[in-house]
């Protein structure tokens, strides 16, 4: 949440995961750093045991209660300002009947409701309902702080021109392709591992699409060990684990795990012991 970019809608009150994102806001604006904002629909007479966070701007509904009118008003005003509801990232952990009112209603506009599996209450037992799992805008999100973040930062800028990533995006998968074929034997008879190590030329759109999201998300990751891109017309390959320290170069593998978790996530991938690219299912889905 510290580099998100965007609009957060929450709870507004003090307590729990709103209050948490509350406090963050307030100590980004102290550094001038906060580049988001965060709108709270609250009833217009607050509950006793209920307190505003000043770090909200406060919508107020006409309600003596906290209940599904305030859920249902931000949803008003999103539509009619020009958002698709399949542009809405829904992220949930936990929760009581309201949160678990307010999935339901984002799921049934077509919002992708990222869950945060095992975190109790709401969150479980929605992901566990029959008559919705199958829902292809549900998503049950590992236990993992650095995936909740890949998906927020999914529409992040970057330096890098769609024509850059276009140029980029089959020299990453030659390289892997390399390395791959390497460990690759005769015997292998699992037609997805054929189907990975195959030309770019005949390469299945989901995984060109997969090299050209990774390519994008480069920058934002070597941020967060202090790295960065820089533009050249003379550019340097570099051993990149002989310039960092053990801790960071471990830190760049999982976070870049956790982007390719939250690539395949939102594209309605899912979670499954066997891996199958027809029907979208892989293992290693997890933290």
């Amino acid at each position: 949440i510290y580099d998100f970019e965007g609009t957060i809608i929450s709870g507004g009150t003090q307590a729990g995961i709103p209050g948490l994102v509350g406090r963050i806001r307030e100590e980004l604006e102290e550094k001038g750093s906060a580049h988001f904002d965060l709108l709270a629909y609250l009833p217009r007479r607050l509950p006793k045991d209920a307190v505003k966070s000043n770090a909200y701007y406060h919508l107020e509904t006409d309600s003596d209660q906290f209940s599904a009118f305030d859920i249902l008003s931000s949803w008003v005003d999103i539509i009619l300002s020009g958002i698709k509801p399949s542009e809405v990232i829904i992220i949930g952990i936990e929760g009581g009947e309201l949160a678990q009112m307010e999935y339901l209603i984002a799921l049934s506009l077509g919002a992708k409701v990222c869950l945060v599996a095992n975190s109790g209450r709401a969150a479980t037992d929605f992901i566990q309902e029959k008559e919705l799992k199958n829902a292809p805008n549900l998503i049950e999100l590992p236990m993992d702080p650095f995936t909740l973040w890949a998906i927020a930062s999914q529409n992040k800028n970057t330096l890098l021109t769609e024509s850059e990533i276009e140029i980029l995006a089959p020299l990453v998968h030659e390289h892997y392709r390399t390395r791959r074929k390497q460990k690759f034997t005769t015997a292998e008879d699992d037609i997805n591992k054929y189907k990975e190590v195959i030309e770019w030329e005949y390469l299945d759109n989901n995984i060109r699409n997969s090299n050209k999201v990774q390519v994008a998300f480069y920058e934002h990751i070597l941020k967060r060990v202090g790295l960065g891109i820089r533009k050249s017309n003379n550019p340097v390959l570099f051993n990149i684990k002989e310039k960092l320290n053990p801790d960071d170069y471990m830190k760049l593998a999982k976070l870049e795990h956790a982007r390719w978790n939250a690539e395949r996530l939102l594209n309605s991938w899912k979670y499954g012991p066997q891996k199958d690219l027809t029907k979208k299912i892989n293992p290693y889905l997890v933290s």
